[in-house]
């Protein structure tokens, strides 16, 4: 299905006279409401191509790489934070939301681009009894942590889809609001209500904010983040 460009206008930063439709996304990644084209971030937020047709040749010549992986679709949807590395000149991105909400793109180095974080939204068991979860950008990765629930999110090594560490959806971990009025703010979670499925979050900015578990995700523990918040705020 096909989508306006006078939709997407400001979130995908189109011109309005530009043509009547927008960019079509890729179903398979991202399901989530936050996500853009990553033939946008190349053109409107990197500035390495003028029209569309250079784009197709980016990725055609395998410049660019998504998570760790080659990405040869400019069709592919990038959501909140995923990692855009270009090879050739070193140079890696970490996906991340403003105070605003809106999706940006914040300088990494290498060995931390080699990491991810993903959220659990689903526990999934196979016919052969083994155990999977479910992360919000449609991985399956295996079930050996007895201690991660639904919501918690959990630290990848890209290349290799191993779990590195579990953070926990608790009191004192630190989380970014996702959906909702207070998007793109980024506090600690002060309570943890399981019956009514809600947190209470007291944000940087002192912000007393009431929200949903499947409106937050844990991006560090009570001692650090494990994402470089340096340049965010």
């Amino acid at each position: 299905r096909q989508r306006k460009r006078i939709v997407d206008k400001k979130r995908l930063k189109l011109d309005k006279l530009g043509g009547v439709f927008s960019y079509r996304l890729l179903n398979s990644f991202n399901r989530g409401s936050i996500n853009i084209p990553i033939s946008i971030i190349i053109r409107k937020f990197l500035k390495y191509g003028n029209t569309y047709s250079e784009i197709k040749q980016i990725f055609k010549n395998n410049l660019i790489s998504v998570n760790g992986k080659t990405c040869n679709n400019p069709n592919r949807s990038i959501s909140i934070l995923d990692t855009i590395t270009i090879p050739k000149i070193n140079i890696s991105y970490r996906v991340f939301l403003s105070s605003r909400g809106h999706l940006k793109l914040y300088p990494i180095s290498q060995q931390e681009s080699e990491i991810k974080l993903c959220k659990i939204i689903d526990i999934h068991i196979s016919k052969m009894g083994t155990k999977f979860f479910v992360t919000n950008d449609q991985q399956y990765v295996n079930h050996k942590f007895s201690n991660a629930n639904i919501g918690d999110s959990i630290v990848l090594r890209t290349s290799s889809k191993k779990i590195l560490y579990v953070l926990k959806c608790s009191v004192g971990n630190l989380c970014i609001i996702i959906n909702g009025k207070h998007i793109g703010l980024v506090g600690k979670i002060s309570d943890v209500l399981n019956q009514s499925n809600t947190v209470h979050i007291i944000t940087l900015k002192g912000l007393r904010v009431s929200k949903k578990k499947n409106d937050i995700m844990v991006i560090g523990d009570s001692n650090m983040p494990f994402i470089s918040l340096k340049k965010i705020f």
